[in-house]
């Protein structure tokens, strides 16, 4: 027989046991759902991707209302490094606090000419931008920006004798994961055949007379959630193929057949495209072959006709390119009506007095004059230019990019591809794509003239990118095509 355990006696065990990770602790000091918590970018110059900031939002005080120490705001530093999956994760000898430092950051770069934030001292204390608070009307969070940096032995030994709390706990933990291997290996095993069904008298909490509970492991409770039910729509539809062409990130085209039937929706042709070459839905839309129609995803493949079966993946020249109607069809009730097909040209010019009714929107003009298909658009004029990409820190390595411009976007893509490496593989870097109208300036450093520098708008802050070329003319050369793709852009830069 065995005997049960209630799910109170189970929490309070795991209350009193030691934690196995030392910074699992300082998760309460989280600063989500604070009305006034403190915002903070922490660098992690250890990890692959240490130009990328961690954004972390702390709580100013404790559960027991003292201020939230540099200390403390370390450990809640590396829990969140922890959750966010930064690679490479703290190796096991330095799963202490004591051995990580607060560093201040400026323009990227970790100031090593300050000292270390004291970790006995409120962090409050060095978070200057949050003190001064936003600005009126100004929807910006006040950004603090510090380093996550590795302590030497000297400041090992030092932070020990300030807050020996963080080593006991360390130590804690480490003994703690050291027990549960041990019984891990000695865990008898366990015995699997079905328990009796027990038969106990308990007391009825009203009348006072006792009644009988049948207790049996095999009956399912009536309150207990139902497992997950299919709601698929059997398709009834005729099998008809589809072509989709795209054009990968190094500006070949390509094909993805898909096999469909008439009655399923190209919402799901859509998704399934996205999902086998790792695109963003929000970034791309689907166009009917040699027009300039969207291939709304409330519709069918019925409503592409009988005779069309091919479909261009391009990206989205405007927010609302497919959605409001422009390049596509009228909204139906039907999700079977055909679409209205625009063949790829220039339009013809409305007649005078037509009025709103009769005038093509401006995003709905189309940018093909000579009348070619989607693929050859794409590959019509862009230049690739091989550029290191120099990290803000100085002791962080470069990279090799590779810088692809088009018509009205900027990418920045990793290094040449390596032999064998399937299409849009993300592994061996992340591609930006930069519209020219989000392009701040872009200038050759007067000093290093092989180096450029290029900074865009993203969202509420600007962003710094910093390039070496192969000499100083292809540096120029990028340059001023850049400029030259910002110009139709320049009334609508952000200020």
């Amino acid at each position: 027989m065995v005997i049960p355990v209630s799910a109170l006696a189970q929490a309070i065990k795991a209350k009193n046991m030691k934690p196995v990770n030392p910074f699992d602790r300082f998760a309460t000091l989280s600063g989500s759902g604070d009305p006034n918590p403190l915002y903070i970018k922490i660098y992690v110059p250890y990890s692959s991707d240490a130009d990328e900031p961690l954004e972390v939002v702390l709580s100013k005080t404790t559960n027991d209302g003292s201020p939230v120490t540099v200390g403390e705001a370390i450990g809640f530093s590396l829990w969140k490094c922890g959750e966010s999956g930064v690679k490479p994760p703290v190796p096991g000898p330095k799963m202490n606090v004591n051995w990580w430092t607060l560093r201040i950051v400026e323009d990227g770069e970790v100031d090593y000419d300050f000292p270390a934030l004291t970790r006995t001292r409120p962090i409050s204390d060095f978070t200057s931008n949050n003190n001064r608070g936003a600005r009126g009307r100004s929807r910006e969070k006040p950004w603090d920006e510090f380093a996550l940096v590795l302590a030497t032995d000297a400041q090992f030994t030092e932070h020990e004798a300030q807050t020996p709390i963080f080593s006991q706990e360390a130590a804690a933990a480490k003994e703690r994961l050291e027990d549960d291997d041990i019984g891990h290996q000695h865990q008898p095993l366990q015995d699997n055949k079905p328990r009796p069904s027990v038969t106990t008298l308990r007391q009825h909490p009203i009348t006072g007379g006792r009644f009988t509970a049948n207790r049996q492991d095999s009956i399912v409770a009536l309150d207990a959630p139902s497992g997950p039910t299919s709601h698929a729509i059997e398709r009834n539809g005729a099998p008809k193929n589809l072509t989709v062409h795209y054009t990968d990130k190094d500006f070949r085209p390509g094909v993805i057949p898909i096999k469909t039937t008439t009655d399923t929706y190209l919402a799901e042709v859509f998704d399934q495209v996205c999902q086998k070459l790792n695109l963003d839905k929000a970034l791309y839309v689907l166009k009917v072959t040699n027009t300039t129609t969207v291939a709304l995803t409330d519709r069918t493949v019925e409503a592409l006709g009988p005779d069309r079966s091919s479909l261009d993946l391009v990206r989205r020249r405007f927010i609302g390119d497919g959605t409001f109607g422009f390049s596509g069809s009228p909204g139906s009730g039907s999700p079977n009506a055909p679409l209205l097909l625009t063949a790829a040209g220039t339009p013809k010019k409305p007649k005078r007095g037509a009025g709103v009714g009769g005038s093509l929107h401006p995003l709905a003009q189309s940018s093909d004059p000579a009348g070619l298909g989607v693929s050859s658009r794409l590959n019509a004029n862009f230049r690739r230019y091989a550029v290191i990409r120099k990290q803000p820190m100085s002791f962080a390595p470069s990279h090799p990019r590779v810088i692809a411009l088009d018509d009205e976007y900027l990418h920045i893509m990793p290094g040449e591809a390596v032999a064998g490496q399937k299409v849009f593989d993300q592994t061996q870097g992340k591609i930006s794509t930069i519209h020219y109208s989000s392009v701040v300036g872009c200038k050759v450093n007067r000093k290093h003239p092989k180096t450029f520098r290029v900074v865009v708008f993203k969202e509420r802050e600007t962003k710094r990118y910093d390039f070496e070329a192969a000499s100083a003319k292809e540096a120029n050369e990028i340059v001023q095509e850049i400029k030259k793709g910002m110009e139709p852009f320049k009334d609508s830069l952000p200020m």
